[in-house]
């Protein structure tokens, strides 16, 4: 696993309060030729120091230390911003767990991979088998139901969305330093980002181990879940809440160019300030969801394609909005014969919806290339 040219994949292995066996993993790491090995202290006990002091004296491993415990997130940060300042060579970073969950063969299979990916630069997901039968039942329910939230919410398919063995690129690691999360929710936080970016996503069936029924890790199931929840609903409701905030201000704005039109207009009044007030109004509201909604485009980059694609599209969704109105309010109307104001309200609402997922996935998504 010795460095080949200029090819560098770092191993990260946060750690709080670890024993001998997190030593020996470590000692293993180092003996198979590791590039380099970058521990992370996260505030460990001082009656832990030997611990470090021992891996200080290793060859290719270097000790990182936290005042006090600040999470798994800020510790992974700690590492890339190290790596990204004084590892030039550096292609990427393998992440490791410290509770002998990974084994030392399955770590080296990820980094690997990552040295053979060329230019590709995947996010590399060593996942594990979560039928088997020696999986903890709420580690296998929690990720069960972890991977179809991601999978609707996140738009990212991922067979283990907790595992923590990840072969994280370098322009990807730049992109994590300023992300959400401090503790373990700052995994999640790190799918949801690579979703958004359309990372590559590259996954490895790794074993599945769980020592002492999973007892040395530091996840606690109920706080660490709820931070988990948080992130992960917490960046689509902030941004519904925007797109929302966005239509009652374009609202806004088609009232009151309405009815100020209505004011100075004689001849065919009614028909041209509803025009004007809803061009307008259309105009404000791309504007507003193109650029602080779903924040298509880098501010400093112009991209006159992207621009104009996006634009197309959304005003085909607008006429697919105003037809699909009309025909479906006057189809349920029909169907259960019920008032028209509430079944408009209803095909409306369920439009509204329709909306802003397309414009989410969509029209507003942004491209590969854009990281």
């Amino acid at each position: 696993m010795q460095n080949r040219g200029n090819i560098l994949i770092a191993v990260v292995i946060p750690t709080l309060n670890p024993d001998r066996a997190f030593l020996k993993l470590a000692g293993a790491l180092l003996d198979a030729g590791v590039d380099q090995l970058v521990i992370v202290n996260d505030g460990s006990r001082a009656g832990r120091s030997r611990i470090f002091r021992e891996l200080e004296q290793r060859d290719r491993c270097k000790v990182l230390h936290h005042a006090r415990n600040l999470g798994k997130g800020r510790a992974l940060k700690t590492a890339f911003n190290y790596l990204l300042v004084h590892e030039k060579r550096c292609r990427g970073a393998v992440t490791a767990d410290a509770d002998g969950q990974h084994s030392v063969a399955d770590i080296l299979r990820v980094v690997k991979m990552m040295k053979k990916s060329g230019s590709k630069n995947p996010f590399v997901l060593g996942v594990r088998d979560l039928d088997s039968g020696n999986v903890p039942w709420k580690s296998r329910c929690g990720n069960k139901i972890s991977r179809l939230l991601f999978k609707l919410l996140a738009r990212i398919n991922v067979q283990d969305t907790q595992t923590g063995l990840r072969g994280i690129p370098r322009h990807f690691m730049r992109r994590l330093l300023d992300a959400p999360g401090e503790r373990f929710d700052f995994e999640s936080t790190m799918l949801i980002k690579a979703g958004k970016l359309h990372l590559p996503v590259e996954q490895l069936m790794i074993d599945t181990i769980y020592l002492n029924g999973n007892a040395g890790t530091n996840f606690n199931p109920l706080t660490d879940s709820w931070q988990i929840c948080k992130v992960l609903f917490g960046q689509t409701f902030v941004m519904f809440m925007l797109f929302v905030t966005s239509g009652l201000l374009s609202f806004a704005v088609d009232i009151g160019i309405f009815s100020l039109l209505m004011k100075f207009i004689t001849p065919g009044k009614l028909f041209i300030s509803t025009v004007a007030a809803r061009l307008i109004s259309s105009v404000c509201n791309y504007c507003l969801n193109r650029n602080f909604v779903f924040k298509y485009t880098d501010p400093k980059r112009q991209d006159a394609i992207g621009d104009l694609r996006s634009l197309t599209m959304y005003y085909l969704l607008c006429v697919f909005i105003l037809a699909g109105s009309y025909y479906f309010t006057r189809g349920l109307i029909y169907v259960t014969a019920g008032d028209p104001v509430v079944c408009k309200v209803l095909v409306d609402t369920v439009l509204f919806l329709t909306s802003f997922t397309l414009q989410n996935v969509l029209i507003f998504r942004r491209k590969k290339d854009d990281l």
